[in-house]
């Protein structure tokens, strides 16, 4: 199915297991719209397709014995899977979980982790396939293997290969998530404005894989979300989020950076876990914010 894209066999045949739960999760978001009583690692409630999503996706990877174990957001530990297994799977089952009841798209995102690295080198050395699912209209998957991106579009009747443009420099969008710091960040609020002013025009899903997806459709843009008192490091997800996403953009010419000015895939991780903050886009647009929001010069 996926024999025309240049990866390892033991990777295709991971995004092969992976590519139903797309339409499979489609299908059921009408019977799981209700909010569960399961509260995640992260003190969120999850929502029942958020968990049907999770088992979705560890049913999928039963009998991959190149992996070694799994961390998802709706889990708390680290699940073993294989003793022999090279890799950790990472992964955010339904990123958007909070908009199923609005009928918005919403991904499902992985990074796939050589488990001996994950936690000693750069995410850069470390990371060895980033990949997302964007479910809307229609079904999208990017993947990014040794900084080669391949974009597929596919519904029922199979594949259909798009073209990936690198992302220009300068931006012409803005997602700004967690806009209720414009009331005690001054320099994030003049930045804000005065990019409106502009001409950027603000466009934001508040689902980290649409607002990233829609970045890459319109090859520019800038997507923000800082951290604040409550969530001192940020509130995304490093290893599922945020690092799988900037392995991505990345790769396309673009630039990711966290709250202090630090490019996520120099980070070096100390958990599952971890939370992160991001800015993350057109090049000249992130070191426009970096020196009037972040404050630092180069």
């Amino acid at each position: 199915m996926l024999s025309n894209i240049n990866l390892p066999f033991e990777l295709q045949r991971l995004l092969e297991n992976l590519i139903a739960v797309p339409n499979n999760l489609r299908a059921a978001t009408s019977k799981y719209l209700s909010e569960s009583s399961n509260v995640n690692v992260h003190g969120e409630q999850s929502m029942q397709l958020d968990l049907f999503a999770n088992d979705l996706v560890k049913e999928s990877l039963v009998g991959l014995d190149f992996i070694h174990s799994i961390a998802s957001e709706e889990e708390d530990e680290l699940i073993y899977m294989n003793t022999n297994g090279k890799y950790l799977l990472c992964f955010d089952p339904l990123d958007g979980s909070s908009l199923i009841n609005t009928n918005q798209a919403v991904g499902i995102v992985f990074a796939l982790y050589d488990k001996d690295k994950v936690f000693n080198v750069p995410l850069k050395e470390s990371l060895i396939m980033s990949f997302y699912f964007h479910i809307g209209k229609n079904n999208s998957l990017l993947i990014n293997y040794k900084d080669n991106i391949t974009h597929l579009e596919y519904l029922d009747d199979g594949f259909h290969v798009k073209d990936v443009n690198t992302i220009n420099e300068d931006a012409n969008n803005i997602a700004p998530g967690n806009l209720k710091l414009l009331s005690t960040n001054t320099r994030y609020k003049d930045y804000i404005l005065s990019r409106l002013e502009s001409g950027l025009k603000l466009r934001y899903f508040a689902c980290l894989i649409s607002d990233i997806h829609f970045l890459l459709s319109k090859a520019g843009g800038i997507f923000i979300y800082l951290n604040d008192d409550k969530h001192v490091n940020g509130k995304l997800r490093l290893l599922y989020e945020v690092a799988p996403v900037s392995h991505i953009i990345c790769a396309l010419n673009a630039k990711s950076i966290n709250h202090t000015g630090q490019n996520i895939l120099d980070l070096i991780p100390s958990n599952i876990h971890q939370n992160s903050s991001l800015v993350a886009g057109s090049s000249s647009e992130v070191d426009l914010f970096t020196e009037l929001v972040l404050n630092i010069k180069e």
